[in-house]
């Protein structure tokens, strides 16, 4: 039994450092309120069972994959800390890990990687030479619409995005607050043996509905507070990704 144990271990454990994806995503986002678009690149690095996306608004990426001589990465140093959103999916246990503030306070978040109700679509499109098929959902109060490749068929894609059969290389949402697209630029896939290693592991950290929780007591403290001579009042702004996070 013990030898059929290690046998199964170690399949899972080759199987973790096989067909890695390495993915640069273009984002575009503009917050239609302000009339402000910004402009970001995004990276993807996974290997199946885990992955690490960051958006690079501080122009210094995090994700630097290094290896040894035998071209082995050593997890201690592929990732740190910055000001860039930096999340961490595990899919074996199906949580993803990132950080998010709250009038300047940060916080470390646990969420679950939620099985989002995908609709798949007849309308398909080339994207980087891949054939793509079109799906939409909604998910944390946004509408999204995505196009996946079978091609590389990798349950990933940016942001919390995951739950399709193939990599999502492309992602749109619009309404009236705000509206955003990120499309794949560059896509390398390979069998190098990649380690990407949890950078909120050994942080403390608080669950989605606590920081929820947390989020829907300032922005209704922040109602009531006077901002010009006129007596005007305006809530707190709502973050970019989850707008409605008050539903």
């Amino acid at each position: 039994m013990k030898k059929k144990l290690t046998i199964i271990i170690l399949f899972f454990s080759t199987l973790s450092l096989c067909q890695s994806y390495d993915v640069t995503y273009n984002m575009v986002q503009k917050a239609n309120v302000y009339n402000i678009t910004t402009n970001v690149k995004c990276y993807l690095y996974g290997n199946k069972f885990s992955s690490v996306y960051e958006e690079d608004f501080e122009l210094k990426k995090n994700t630097v994959i290094k290896k040894n001589e035998d071209g082995v990465v050593d997890d201690k140093e592929i990732i740190s800390l910055n000001k860039n959103p930096i999340y961490f999916k595990d899919f074996i246990k199906n949580k993803v890990y990132y950080q998010d503030q709250i009038k300047f306070n940060e916080f470390n978040v646990i969420d679950v990687l939620d099985s989002i109700e995908w609709k798949i679509e007849k309308e398909t499109k080339v994207i980087l030479d891949y054939q793509c098929q079109k799906a939409t959902c909604k998910y944390k109060g946004r509408d999204f619409v995505v196009f996946f490749t079978n091609e590389i068929p990798i349950n990933d894609g940016p942001w919390k995005l995951t739950g399709l059969p193939g990599l999502i290389l492309e992602v749109n949402s619009e309404d009236k607050i705000a509206s955003f697209e990120i499309k794949a630029e560059k896509i390398k896939i390979g069998n190098e043996k990649i380690v990407l290693s949890n950078i909120y592991e050994k942080t403390e950290k608080i669950s989605f509905s606590e920081f929820k929780a947390i989020y829907k007591k300032k922005y209704e403290e922040s109602i009531y507070k006077i901002i010009n001579e006129n007596g005007e009042t305006r809530p707190m702004s709502v973050g970019f990704r989850e707008y409605y996070i008050l539903d």
